[in-house]
């Protein structure tokens, strides 16, 4: 096996896991709620499409993980629940940093 599929695969179980989906989540959000990237979606709508993509694409993933649905989510309760936790954290910051 090439090293390049291995590298496929690695990356592919990383964000197929909860905390690489929760992570990519994450960065992806405070990433657009950066200041001159926020005001780079206000101005340009292919940016602020693209913006929206990765949302929703970072999001199906993240929540994949936290609801029960085979092949993921199959999290303990209090795993999912600090998931959701993290999340709302990282949420009211990327709030707070456009405000």
């Amino acid at each position: 096996m090439s090293s390049l599929h291995l590298s496929r695969q690695r990356r592919r179980a990383a964000v197929t896991r909860p905390l690489g989906a929760w992570l990519l989540f994450t960065v992806n959000l405070v990433f657009w709620h950066l200041p001159a990237l926020y005001d780079l979606t206000l101005r340009n709508s292919t940016v602020h499409a693209l913006e929206h993509v990765t949302f929703l694409v970072f999001g199906v993933l993240f929540w994949l993980q936290v609801i029960p649905s085979p092949p993921f989510g199959d999290l303990p309760f209090a795993i999912a629940i600090a998931l959701l936790i993290h999340r709302w954290l990282a949420v009211q910051e990327a709030r707070a940093s456009v405000m």
